[in-house]
């Protein structure tokens, strides 16, 4: 009856559990950092609209009341009253700047995209945060359950040989190993939920979810992985490595603008007046005129402005590069990890059911008195503890797995 009550639980649990990406979904819900980073997104595609703007014409109303002292020459006092309001509109329309503008509106481009670059290199960074704190809550709980199971052995065991002590068959010195070594599991239990209680908090702060929720276990099959060559073909199209790229685009654009600054300029320029400021101009109501400027001389300003654009977009160039090596680099051991993980799975599973056949084996020759109960000791220890390096073997290798595609770059949601 309590193995069907408690089967039935599993069942209702499993289904009712969480997944990862239901998780991860959760974090995307609450997490500030992206909030921020979507913010930035938002702000250069405002900086690319104040860019747009200045290339279109620019219309503004001024208007001025001005008076000053009464010139004592008449015919002066005809060009120059005593009152002198004005009011008027102004147009001014950029013709050339030497296409200065065209540049940086080019360029906020390339910096929005690699700000949404930079975004959805914050969700993968999530999302690996995320995989790491709910293989590390099932870690935990499975630790936690198989340090249990001991227990449970270890009374069985514990009991047996209570017997046995009150028979004369076994030695009290026999009860007393085993009571002590069981003192050590109990202290291990401790410290596992301990690890649990961390292990949830850290998962609850990412994804918000309450410490309670149920979560679903990873397949034990682990995934096979393709040959390294095909992960390190997407490193192009990684986040961090587009989001150099544009950065890189966007500062050779610089270059273009600062010498840019060498260039003429030339603006249309027109006004229509309601009122002016003398009756000289009486029925001249609008002129328009065009203003041409040529820098001559800024003090190098102009020459220190090219320079440093130079050196910015050399910068650029390193960090791009410095970005693929790091991702090949991580894929190729990610890759090497993942799949040893995978040959120490294999031989930790066959040693543990060879050390689980051979504490069967002793156990059933201590009954018969063949054996000595410090050996049945060893192999129960050396079975668990090769339980839970499986376990963390286990974990370890998903994790891995988890960030093998993460360093391909690959969307968590449409795997």
């Amino acid at each position: 009856m309590f193995r069907v009550l408690f089967l039935f639980f599993v069942v209702t649990s499993t289904e009712a559990a969480t997944t990862l990406k239901e998780s991860f979904q959760a974090a995307l819900n609450q997490s500030e950092s992206l909030e921020s980073q979507e913010k930035l997104v938002l702000a250069t595609e405002e900086r690319s609209a104040q860019v747009r703007g200045s290339i279109l014409p620019n219309l503004t109303g001024n208007a001025s009341y001005m008076i000053q002292d009464r010139p004592t020459d008449p015919l002066a006092e005809s060009f120059f009253p005593r009152n002198q309001p004005e009011a008027k509109l102004t147009l001014r329309q950029p013709i050339f700047r030497g296409f200065r503008e065209f540049g940086t509106l080019r360029q906020f481009g390339r910096l929005n995209q690699a700000e949404k670059h930079a975004y959805e290199n914050a969700k993968l960074s999530l999302y690996s945060d995320v995989a790491q704190s709910y293989h590390a809550v099932l870690a935990a709980e499975e630790n936690l359950r198989n340090i249990n199971e001991q227990l449970g052995l270890y009374d069985e065991r514990i009991g047996d040989l209570k017997r046995r002590v009150g028979e004369g068959t076994s030695s009290e010195a026999d009860l007393l190993a085993l009571q002590s070594s069981r003192a050590t599991v109990q202290s291990q239990l401790k410290t596992a939920q301990a690890g649990l209680v961390a292990a949830r908090e850290a998962f609850v702060f990412l994804t918000g979810l309450p410490s309670d929720t149920p979560l679903a276990p990873p397949e034990q099959s682990q995934p096979k992985p393709q040959p390294v060559e095909e992960y390190l073909k997407s490193i192009e199209g990684r986040p961090d490595v587009l989001d150099s790229s544009a950065r890189l685009d966007a500062a050779d654009e610089q270059v273009g603008i600062s010498k840019g600054g060498h260039a003429p300029s030339v603006d249309l320029v027109g006004n229509y007046y309601f009122k002016r400021q003398s009756d000289v101009y009486k029925g001249i109501d609008w002129d328009v005129q065009a203003v041409f400027s040529l820098p001559i001389f800024a003090g190098g300003a102009i020459r220190a402005q090219v320079t440093e654009s130079v050196l910015q977009r050399e910068r650029a160039e390193l960090d791009l590069g410095q970005r693929r090596r790091q991702a090949q680099q991580q894929i190729r051991t990610l890759h090497s990890e993942y799949v040893a993980g995978l040959e120490s799975i294999s031989a930790l599973e066959q040693g543990l059911r060879l050390a689980e056949k051979n504490y069967q084996l002793l156990k059933r020759d201590f009954r018969r008195g063949l054996t000595r109960n410090l050996d049945v000791l060893q192999s129960l220890i050396s079975a668990h503890d090769l339980r839970r390096e499986l376990l963390r073997a286990r974990f370890v290798a998903r994790d891995r797995w988890v960030q093998l595609n993460v360093a391909a770059g690959r969307d968590p949601l449409h795997e």
